[in-house]
Order: structure tokens, then C-alpha cells, then sequence
């Protein structure tokens, strides 16, 4: 059982009771399976294996996907919500899960207690553990792309509207990169958790941090330069606004 890696105000209603109150269990309530030290596959079924531990009075137990860095924002819960289990499933409070086919990197599996009959201060208590997951096709990536203009023209470079987003120097923007797999799944492959390397070819102009989230620095023309699994692709860069 851990403490949630993420802001107080990104977690669900049910999670938001407990924390803000600054109480804490120590029964052991864990995740055993799935393991984070197996690599999975997109579309893999696995199951799911919970220790209740001492915790009293389970009734449900809510499990959730989330992307490693990915905000557990309220509206989301739902969508996130991968299994829900009681003492009646198979194994009790656990399951089987399939990984989302256009998975790929890091994943937060997070399995929240819902207790009924509680009294007293207990009632206050969030009970959770997360495992993180990595994911990796067995499908080769085709090619890389982006979602985005190409040449990328940030500023008055950029036609107004863009301008009025990307309008001083030191401003951040994650940069949306795809891969296409054999598999015929086009698969989000930002984050450095699914293989993706950057190169700026010019670092006066745009730096970009191994995630993928780019930072206007200077005025000028630079080449992106992306690489995972063996391609290769490259993005030119039109940057023009305002020093601060």
C-alpha cells in the first residue's frame, strides 16, 4: 500500500476525503500480480492478484490505468476505470485485465478499496496500492510522424491564432509524435518510456527534454530530429515572437 504520486487535486472524489485529512494506513493492502518487472504486450490479457492484508470491511476494489505522468483528473475516472471487483470474482477482489491495444511505455495500474460499515476515524482512510507496467509491442514501427503543421511555425511565423498561444520566449509545448506499427495501430510515442529519443539541432532556438516537450529560446529556424525502434524522422521549426 503507497502513498498516490500525483497532486491532491487531480485525484477522485473518493481518494480526496483521506488524504486531505493526512491519515495513512499500514495494513498491507498490495497489488501482487500483475509484476512490474515482466515486460507486456498491447492487447495482453493478464490477471490480477490483490492482498487484502488486514484491511476490514472491502467491498469493492476499483482498478485504474493511467499513463505514467497522466493527471488522475475527476471527469477522467471514469474512462479510466479498467476492472472493479468484489469478494465474488475470480480471484476474490481481482481479475483479468487487457491492456489497451494502442498501449505503449509506462503504466500506473491503481487498485482503491471501497470499504462499507466503517465507523469512527476509519471512514477517513483511503486504502490503494499501484504497480507501474511497461508495455511494448511486438509489432515493428513503420515510421514516425507528428500531428502537427509541417514546417511547425511557432509565433507571427504561425498566423495569428497561434500566435496568440505561443506569444514570448521560455514558453513549453508538448510536441505531438506518433508512431505507425505493423500492426496497423497508431500509437502515441512522446514520452521517453517508449523508446523515443530528440536531437535540436539548435538549442539557441529550441531545446526539448527527453519527453518531448519543446521550450522556445530564440528566434530562428532549427531541425528536430526524432528516433525510436530504428527510424528516424525530423521536423523542421519556425520560431518567431516576442522576447520577454
Amino acid at each position: 500500500m503507497r502513498h498516490l504520486p500525483f497532486p491532491l487535486k487531480t485525484l477522485p472524489l473518493f481518494i480526496l476525503p483521506a488524504l486531505i485529512c493526512g491519515l495513512s494506513s499500514s495494513w498491507a493492502f498490495s497489488i501482487l500480480e500483475p509484476s512490474p518487472a515482466v515486460t507486456y504486450h498491447p492487447g495482453q490479457r493478464i490477471p490480477i492478484i490483490l492482498a487484502l492484508g488486514e484491511v476490514p470491511g472491502v467491498t469493492k476494489v476499483h482498478y485504474f490505468w493511467y499513463g505514467e505522468d497522466e493527471d488522475m483528473l475527476k471527469e477522467l475516472v471514469e474512462q479510466k476505470l479498467i476492472l472493479a471487483a468484489s469478494a465474488k470474482s475470480t480471484p476474490p477482489f481481482g481479475g483479468t485485465i487487457a491492456i489497451p491495444k494502442d498501449a505503449i511505455g509506462t503504466y500506473r495500474l491503481l487498485a482503491v478499496a471501497e470499504q462499507g460499515g466503517r465507523q469512527s476515524q476509519v471512514e477517513l482512510l483511503a486504502i490503494f496500492d499501484e504497480v507501474l507496467l511497461q508495455v511494448e509491442p511486438t509489432a515493428p514501427l513503420l515510421e514516425i510522424d507528428f500531428q502537427t503543421d509541417k514546417p511547425l511555425r511557432l509565433g507571427r511565423a504561425g498566423g495569428s491564432q497561434v500566435y496568440e498561444q505561443v506569444d514570448f520566449l521560455g514558453k513549453t509545448l508538448e510536441l505531438p509524435v506518433v508512431g505507425y506499427f505493423a500492426d496497423g495501430v497508431t500509437r502515441h510515442i512522446r514520452h521517453h518510456t517508449a523508446g523515443t529519443t530528440y536531437h535540436s539541432a539548435n538549442e539557441s532556438i529550441v531545446t526539448v527534454n527527453p519527453d518531448g516537450v519543446l521550450r522556445l529560446m530564440g528566434n530562428g529556424t532549427t531541425t528536430l530530429t526524432v528516433k525510436n525502434r530504428g527510424q528516424e524522422a525530423s521536423l523542421e521549426i519556425q520560431v518567431e515572437v516576442e522576447a520577454t
